[in-house]
């Protein structure tokens, strides 16, 4: 009898590779997506957040010495819930797309 080949231990078919990349696309751009909001210590310009679903990262326009910069503040909390979220939600992609694209055994 042939034996059948060994299939290595991480390998993922096409349609799944795809359909990670368009999971990861959708999670940096709900990442990146600013949520305008009005400090309540200030009364200057609106600050934005960015991150989903935690904040990751806050930007403050500031006025130093009479230009304007911006000052960006990390939370690394949000940057830690914000990676979980990302890949929890990869993982359920991937074994969702590799379970659609099964060999379908036939019953004799």
């Amino acid at each position: 009898m042939a034996e059948q080949a060994r299939r290595r231990w991480f390998q993922i078919h096409l349609s799944t590779g795809i359909g990670l990349m368009f999971a990861a696309g959708v999670i940096v751009w709900a990442n990146m997506q600013p949520v305008q909001f009005i400090p309540d210590w200030a009364d200057s310009e609106p600050a934005e957040k960015f991150g989903w679903p935690a904040t990751a990262a806050t930007k403050y326009s500031a006025y130093a010495m009479g230009s304007p910069s911006d000052v960006i503040v990390p939370d690394y909390g949000g940057i830690f819930i914000d990676a979980l979220t990302a890949l929890a939600i990869l993982a359920a992609t991937a074994v969702a797309c590799e379970w659609l694209s099964r060999p379908r055994r036939v019953k004799p």
